[in-house]
């Protein structure tokens, strides 16, 4: 008799513990389910967002001025100090064959700094150079901006100055990205 109500007890306890954890449980999921509709009241709506896609066809590139003149050949000296010169050749070629005021001037010599900028040329220039428009042929110069002096500390060590973990030298063209490689070096 003790045995079967020893029994009679074990199994209600592990009946209303089961019963406890399913009122656990869904009390639980009821508690998830308010934070979820609370956290979907106070959040603010989606922004919404419209892009537009911007004209590429060449007249959109460069406004009709007055005076203008026309270009039909745009050159640029000075490439030969640049490695990555093509996508330069690229963005100046999309002033030939346009009558090209100062604006239209400017926003080349923009553009092609811009890219000197992405390639990581950030010391480095484009400027116009006086000229005669009249040959239909501008000429845009690029001045390289090289790297004229590295200094060291007095307390540099010798070995330092001969093997440094910046790939940038004097005498060659500053690149951004040389000096972000030589501060990943330092970090090692």
């Amino acid at each position: 008799m003790k045995s079967s109500i020893l029994v009679f007890v074990v199994f209600c306890s592990v009946v209303s513990g089961s019963q406890a954890a399913d009122i656990a449980d869904q009390q639980l999921i009821h508690q998830q389910a308010r934070q979820q509709a609370l956290e979907a009241q106070l959040a603010p709506p989606p922004a919404e967002v419209h892009l537009s896609v911007p004209e590429t066809g060449e007249s959109a590139a460069f406004a009709v001025e007055t005076p203008c003149f026309p270009v039909t050949h745009v050159v640029l000296a000075g490439t030969e100090n640049f490695p990555h010169w093509l996508p330069l050749r690229r963005v100046a070629q999309q002033g030939e064959n346009h009558c090209l005021g100062d604006k239209g001037i400017s926003r080349l010599i923009t553009q092609l700094q811009d890219q000197l900028i992405n390639h990581g040329y950030v010391t480095s220039r484009v400027l116009a150079p006086p000229q005669d428009l009249r040959t239909h042929t501008l000429k845009l110069v690029m001045i390289p901006g090289n790297i004229r002096h590295i200094r060291y500390t007095p307390d540099s060590g010798k070995y330092i100055q001969r093997i440094t973990p910046f790939p940038a030298r004097e005498g060659k063209l500053l690149d951004l990205r040389d000096i972000e490689q030589g501060l990943e070096n330092l970090q090692r």
